[in-house]
């Protein structure tokens, strides 16, 4: 039954270390409650200056008014004007998971009462802690979070990923990236809130104080931006020390015997560019027919996320992507593969899409706010203000988005509210909202959305709870419902979503981080309908077949590189019939701390193997490899961490261009251990050269328009 032994030295401490999943992407000030003084240093200092006299916004280039001593407007429409933000996107709205209701009443009091009277009035700073101050800036690029200046003696491995305080230390984090970046880790109920980019208006502005009492938890702890929670870093408390680390990777297998059609284009989000170790950003063109790379895009602006493909006012194919890590989203030619302008369209820009239908109009999600972003395009292309209107207000934190087959309503996972929204884009307006029922939804899709069949059915992952909430829309009403009865009792959790992950059974499945679930297209015909769930933590996808109506039936699991991330589907050039006019599907995953993407082929799926038949390997070295091998480096069956993954239906692991190599990035996550019948928390060193995180299809597989 187990793939390895273990000594017994090994099997103690790691059973000593084994914990329960805590969600750490969780609702933010809710877990630690933030005093005005320091909510105002962190965000509001950074467009309305230091002390509030005044400055410009970082998001949108407008000017952001004076607001210490001359406090004009009620109580009231300022908690207005906080919560839903500006018309002209200068500043984005704070929700209530961000700023509790608590919170806003103390910031607009003391915004009031002790900012001074008049043109002299001045907002206090946070008070200093005692002590020395260890200085950690953000940065936009990895190792994301990174120590300035500071002698690592109390580190054996000197890792500047990891801060080591001595006695009396406190650290100082300043947010150098453009966009709101975090300190958060929910389950030690420590959190710093939004912290706004502090270079804009300099010194004084953008920075959070963490002491040793207070601002951070005992021991050695991982910490992560709650926007981009692969951004991670370690804090040890005075007295704690680090531990070795372990690098992991799933050893890639050949490209796929059979081509695909059309063009995969991949958000090489981390891909080192200008010469700048503080932004990356590239996009890859996959041809898919003989799975080389056809085009490579360089510097595409800072971190971009996540993109799509469609026409301009005069019918050029455009591709748009949003730069996660920035307020903007640049377009790019989609025959000559160059950039054409990159402009801001709001804060933490997230996901892209189009409407279906024959006027395309092109859709942002503004994670760092409350909003969804309209764009024209044609306007972006030519050096124009791109944004369309004012902001389509909802819920906060809006990432991941889908439309629907009407080309009007569109759905957007809120992941800091734990909601998912439903929106008409003629009416311009959130129609209404509802719960996950579980933890940091990420990404949306819709079972006849880009297809024929209505807009009825749903999905939203749950990256914090392993499981994906199904939906049930009524276009008409404008409304959306959780179905929590349709799924089969044995894939349906507690709270009546589809139990990704589950330990009660053997060989376990074993989800961790699930990201985007879209449902693949409703034209095949030499197979069924399937969602794909692409799983950050777990060196897995998993599969689940969905009948007519789009309910779930079953889960399969395959193995797939670190960090899946994006997913979607193109055709395949020839079905396994032979027959031309037959169709068929690959599904394309990205793998963020691999370099290479996975492809999935779906005419292969329900005749998989069973549990645990895949022969695949993860290559180790350091911590686990001596643990798992007793020596510095080895390979090691996948099914170690993914005991019921399937042979047969992942079809090869298309590699990427790669700039530069040797790029890592920290990350302490959830893995299971199958010889120990246990999960546990290790240190990790992964792969982070490309990064890829976003992928689409070009031209889009019919019926997709």
């Amino acid at each position: 039954m187990f793939h390895h032994s273990i000594k017994s030295g090994w099997e103690a401490a790691l059973l000593a270390v084994a914990i329960l999943l805590a969600p750490s992407m969780a609702q933010a000030s809710a877990i630690q409650s933030q005093s005005p003084a320091k909510t105002f240093a962190a965000a509001c200092s950074t467009c309305h200056g230091k002390g509030g006299r005044g400055g410009r916004s970082w998001v949108n280039d407008v000017s952001a008014p004076r607001i210490a001593g001359l406090m004009m407007i009620s109580d009231t429409a300022a908690k207005d004007m906080i919560r839903k933000g500006s018309d002209n996107r200068g500043m984005p709205g704070f929700g209530p998971a961000e700023i509790t209701d608590t919170e806003l009443n103390n910031l607009v009091s003391w915004l009031r009462n002790n900012c001074g009277m008049g043109m002299m009035g001045s907002c206090p700073a946070p008070a200093r802690p005692a002590g020395t101050e260890v200085k950690v800036d953000i940065l936009d690029a990895d190792p994301w979070y990174t120590d300035k200046g500071v002698d690592n003696t109390n580190d054996p491995y000197d890792d500047v990923r990891r801060v080591v305080l001595g006695a009396n230390q406190y650290m100082t984090l300043t947010n150098t990236g453009k966009t709101w970046h975090t300190m958060t880790n929910g389950a030690v109920g420590k959190d710093s809130g939004f912290v706004g980019y502090a270079g804009k208006m300099g010194a004084g502005t953008g920075y959070y104080y963490a002491d040793q009492a207070t601002g951070l938890a005992a021991g050695c702890v991982r910490y992560q931006c709650k926007l981009h929670p692969y951004m991670q870093f370690e804090v040890c408390t005075s007295g704690n020390q680090p531990a070795q680390l372990t690098k992991a990777s799933k050893n890639a297998i050949g490209t796929p015997a059979v081509g695909g059609s059309g063009e995969v284009w991949v958000n090489t989000q981390s891909q080192h560019e200008s010469g700048s170790d503080t932004v990356d950003g590239a996009m890859q063109v996959i041809n898919a027919s003989n799975w080389s790379i056809k085009n490579y895009v360089a510097n595409v602006g800072n971190n971009p996320h996540n993109a799509w493909s469609g026409k301009d006012g005069s019918g050029n194919t455009v591709t748009l992507t949003a730069n996660w890590h920035d307020n903007t989203a640049t377009l790019i030619d989609g025959n000559t593969k160059t950039v054409l302008n990159t402009k801001p369209v709001g804060a933490a820009a997230a996901h892209v899409q189009v409407s279906p239908g024959a006027v395309e109009r092109w859709f942002v999600t503004i994670m760092g706010g409350v909003a969804v972003q309209e764009v024209d395009v044609s306007k972006l292309r030519a050096g124009q203000d791109p944004n369309v209107g004012v902001p389509i207000r909802g819920e906060f934190s809006p990432h991941g988005m889908w439309f629907c087959d009407d080309g009007d309503h569109f759905l957007t996972a809120n992941t800091l509210a734990s909601t998912v929204s439903l929106y008409s884009a003629n009416q311009k307006k959130q129609q209404s909202f509802v719960s996950t029922g579980g933890v940091a939804p990420l990404a949306t899709s819709v079972f006849s959305g880009y297809g024929t069949g209505g807009c009825t059915r749903a999905y939203s992952n749950n990256a914090g709870t392993a499981s994906v909430s199904v939906y049930d829309i009524n276009p008409t009403a404008g409304t959306i419902a959780r179905n929590t009865t349709a799924i089969p009792a044995a894939i349906r959790d507690a709270s009546g979503n589809l139990k990704l992950r589950d330990t009660s059974i053997y060989p376990v499945r074993w989800v961790h981080l699930p990201i985007q679930s879209p449902a693949s297209p409703a034209d095949a015909t030499t197979h069924g309908r399937y969602m794909v769930t692409a799983n950050k933590a777990s060196f897995n996808v998993s599969i689940t077949a969905l009948d007519s109506q789009g309910t779930p039936t079953a889960i399969y699991t395959f193995p797939s590189g670190l960090g899946a991330h994006g997913a979607n589907f193109g055709r395949k050039a020839l079905c396994d019939s032979g027959n031309p006019n037959d169709v068929c599907y690959y599904a394309y995953v990205t793998n963020t701390f691999e370099n290479y993407i996975s492809v999935f082929d779906l005419e292969k799926v329900a005749a998989s193997g069973v549990p645990g038949s895949a022969n695949e390997t993860v290559h180790l070295d350091g911590y686990g490899a001596q643990a798992l091998c007793g020596q510095a480096s080895c390979d090691v069956a996948i099914t170690t961490f993914c005991p019921d993954c399937r042979s047969g239906a992942h079809a090869g692991d298309v590699p990427l261009q790669t700039t530069v190599t040797g790029k890592y990035t920290y990350l302490k996550e959830e893995v299971w251990l199958d010889p120990l019948q246990t999960d546990v928390k290790l240190d990790l060193d992964l792969k982070i050269d490309t990064g890829a995180q976003g992928i689409m299809v070009a031209p889009a597989p019919r019926p997709w328009p």
